[in-house]
């Protein structure tokens, strides 16, 4: 073996090696902290609620610039383009959950075109081999927002006098003489 050949095996060796320890550091960054501990929590045939996000982003740059100047026509165009993305981003993916979801895997799952993502309920080897493919950008918890309860407040005092304007411009005495500006147009 010549010292060519060497060099090319322990640089074989040391790229099968860098690789082999990036993509497990990859797939760590790629699962949030707090989904990795609940699926490390999980019983063998338990499942998880996730948010997978998608790599593939809208260029809402490029939307914009080709929409019209209108409010109203802007947002459409950021809406299609925003649909238009997932649905070509996410179709083989829906293929891939409802083949998982007809084996078990997967109880349900549901498409985001917002943010290009998906809600996933599904086994920690489902999410774990989401995290694993190139077209994944993050596995995030899927978290419930509640509102806080709605207690009724204190009722405001009325107003005993009127805002420093109108009382400066004598209002409140001319409402007493009985002029409230009925049959008044102000245009």
């Amino acid at each position: 073996m010549t010292l060519r050949n060497k060099k090319e095996i322990w640089a074989a060796f040391a790229a099968i090696l860098l690789f082999g320890l990036s993509s497990g550091v990859v797939l760590a960054q790629k699962i949030h902290p707090k989904v990795e501990e609940e699926l490390r929590a999980l019983p063998p045939q338990g499942k998880l609620s996730a948010i997978v996000i998608l790599s593939d982003r809208t260029d809402l740059n490029a939307v914009l610039q080709k929409a019209g100047k209108g409010k109203g026509e802007r947002r459409k165009a950021v809406i299609e383009g925003l649909r238009r993305k997932a649905a070509a981003a996410q179709l083989q993916m829906l293929r891939l959950l409802a083949q998982w979801r007809s084996e078990g895997k997967v109880d349900r799952f549901r498409p985001l075109w917002i943010i290009n993502g998906l809600e996933v309920v599904g086994r920690a080897s489902v999410l774990r081999e989401l995290a694993a493919m190139p077209e994944i950008l993050t596995i995030e918890p899927n978290l419930v927002l509640s509102v806080p309860p709605i207690t009724p407040g204190a009722a405001e005092a009325p107003v005993a006098s009127s805002e420093w304007n109108i009382a400066k411009i004598r209002a409140p005495e001319v409402w007493a003489l009985g002029f409230q500006g009925q049959g008044t147009v102000v245009g």
